[in-house]
């Protein structure tokens, strides 16, 4: 069972980023569609570098696994299924990739027992936390059922009671029809009752032998007998002599209204003359202006007011009234003008890796146009000799070092072509060997900067009194690449202050460690006291023909390398790592997966 479990909880890696996700024997178990979902947000495990010692590598992965033992005891299933399975497939198809993976060193040994250890327990362990992802999706599906019937069960209750709440409402909409038709009835009465009571006001009592009078009408019901009596005793079928006749259904309107409403009184004479100063010819004040109410100044009767003064009048008669002592004056508040704050620029969002390496090629062309990079190449490169003791394939972490110290020991500017070639074929493929076997590493192994300058400084070839200082980070950032530049040109680490500047004529040197290769920079000192840089790389250049030489790229200033080695960065920078590169910004805690990057071992002259 746990031979098989191992290929259901985790997907078989193909070569290099391809994954294959596993399948399960039998009927899909019930937390299946749960944890697809969880492994279908995974990445796949990182690649490592062989210039990064595998034991920081397997400290990666005992955090993965603490935070595995943490989410399983805290019973959070989906985070404990996401880092057990991460570790299962970091130790299984990620760390035998590295070089030192299977190094016979007692303490790498020790470190790959307890992975596989730890490996056990953890996919023992992630079987369990299975079976309980299982049994929680069986319980959780148990809820939803009823959970379903509940919703059901209240949208049946719901429709029931609406339809019962609409059959009151019809019931109600044709009680309120019927009331409204009933008080219709009743006004209409109560009209007529009313235009009767003021017809008998108008017409009183008639003489024996006339037609009835409308007071001897005792109900409603009798008035439209009463009304077809009075018209037919009227000539023309008229309703009094003289009057014109009325369309049929106003009668009564004309019976109400047939006398005409007494005449509107006669208008009011109009008012006298005012005199000059605003009075009327018979003495009488004119009434108060409403600016006078307002002022209150209506009362004659009242203490008279003193005197506007006599520029009021030359100001057009404003007259500002003082204030009243009860209510003292206030100054209204000083109103301080809106200064509109700067708004904060808003963060730049970083440029895509594709963009950057359009804007670093033409950069580097146009240096190479100017002749400030110029590219030469050597008759050798790493790996061409095949045969025993004299092969230095995957041998860039021992020869970069090596060109580095036969540079700082060179006579004149700096080291000879030859001198690099003699490297490459015959000193560096016997180092090679000695380290390897010194490691426990296979023949083809790439090997850990450190440990090759360790071996190095212990055979005198680089002394130790040299080194200057580490320079990395990202190697896309100004300041990481700064820090390094500022080193290589002056030959001092700058960021110890108590050291004192270098001269700058000295020569200096570095091995750069990117992207699973090693170069050397090395600083050049011609006689008029310019300093160039030459990058060596003992790799196969693209330019040279059959693509078969190293290379010896020389940078005539400050500005040109670091032209040169942001377009060589990218240049090497895969697919994959474009796409890390835009999704994850620089973080120095995962800096050994990061493929931006770099570290430098920098020398000087004595």
């Amino acid at each position: 069972k746990r031979s098989g479990s191992r290929s259901e909880i985790r997907e078989r890696s193909g070569p290099r980023g391809g994954t294959e996700a596993s399948t399960m024997a039998g009927a899909a178990r019930p937390s299946e569609r749960r944890r697809q979902a969880l492994r279908s947000q995974e990445a796949g495990p990182p690649l490592l570098s062989n210039f990064c010692p595998i034991e920081r590598y397997y400290s990666a992965a005992d955090k993965v696994m603490a935070a595995f033992d943490d989410a399983v005891a805290k019973n959070d299933l989906d985070m404990a299924y996401i880092y057990g399975r991460r570790f299962a497939t970091f130790s299984t198809d990620a760390l035998p990739t590295h070089d030192y993976y299977h190094s016979s060193r007692p303490e790498h040994m020790r470190l790959l027992t307890k992975n596989r250890r730890d490996l056990d327990r953890v996919v023992n362990d992630l079987e369990k936390v299975v079976d309980r992802m299982d049994k929680d999706e069986v319980e959780q599906q148990k809820r939803e059922a009823e959970e379903r019937k509940r919703r059901e069960e209240i949208e049946r209750i719901r429709r029931k009671e609406l339809e019962k709440l609409r059959a009151q409402e019809a019931e109600e909409r044709k009680r309120r029809e019927a009331a409204m038709k009933e008080q219709q009835k009743r006004e209409r009465e109560n009209n007529l009752a009313a235009k009767l009571s003021m017809l008998n006001e108008k017409f009183p009592r008639a003489p024996s032998g006339a037609a009835p009078s409308y007071q001897d009408v005792s109900d409603v019901a009798s008035l439209s007998k009463l009304l077809e009596s009075h018209m037919n005793s009227q000539p023309d079928g008229g309703i009094g002599p003289g009057k014109p006749s009325v369309p049929d259904g106003s009668e009564d309107l004309m019976l109400i209204g047939g006398d005409l409403p007494p005449p509107l009184p006669p208008p009011l004479p109009p008012p006298p003359d005012e005199g000059p100063t605003g009075t009327s010819k018979d003495g009488t004040p004119p009434p108060p202006s409403y600016s006078e109410l307002m002022g209150g100044r209506a009362d004659e009767s009242a203490t008279p007011g003193p005197a506007p003064p006599p520029y009021a009048a030359a100001a057009g008669g404003a007259y500002a009234q003082p204030p009243s002592i009860s209510e003292p004056f206030v100054p209204a508040p000083e109103v301080k003008p809106l200064v509109a704050e700067k708004p904060k620029p808003p963060k730049k969002k970083p440029l895509p890796i594709r963009n950057l390496k359009r804007m670093y090629t033409s950069d580097y062309e146009a240096m190479k146009r100017k002749r400030l990079v110029e590219i030469f190449f050597l008759s050798t490169y790493q790996g061409r000799i095949k045969s025993a003791g004299k092969d230095s394939t995957n041998g860039c972490t021992v020869i970069s070092p090596l060109v580095v110290a036969r540079h700082l020991r060179s006579e004149g500017a700096g080291i000879a072509d030859v001198a690099i070639e003699d490297v490459i074929d015959r000193e560096a493929p016997p180092i090679l060997r000695t380290v390897r076997n010194r490691l426990g590493l296979p023949g083809d192994a790439l090997i850990i900067p450190s440990d090759v300058h360790d071996y190095l400084v212990d055979r005198k070839i680089l002394k130790q009194d040299a080194f200057v200082g580490v320079g990395g980070g990202n190697i896309l950032d100004a300041d990481h690449l700064k820090d390094f530049l500022d080193m290589l040109q002056n030959g001092t680490d700058t960021s110890n202050k108590e050291k004192e500047p270098e001269k700058k004529e000295k020569k200096v040197a570095a091995a750069l460690f990117f992207h699973e290769h090693v170069m050397s920079i090395l600083k050049v000192v011609p006689s008029n006291g310019d300093s160039w840089y030459d990058i060596v790389d003992s790799l196969p250049h693209r330019e040279s023909k059959g693509g078969g030489k190293a290379s010896r790229t020389r940078c005539k200033d400050r500005n040109s390398l670091e032209a040169t080695l942001r377009w060589y960065a990218c240049s090497k920078f895969t697919e994959t790592d474009c796409a890390y590169i835009d999704r994850n910004g620089w973080d120095d805690a995962m800096c050994d997966f990061d493929p931006r990057v770099f570290q430098a071992f920098v020398w000087s002259a004595d």
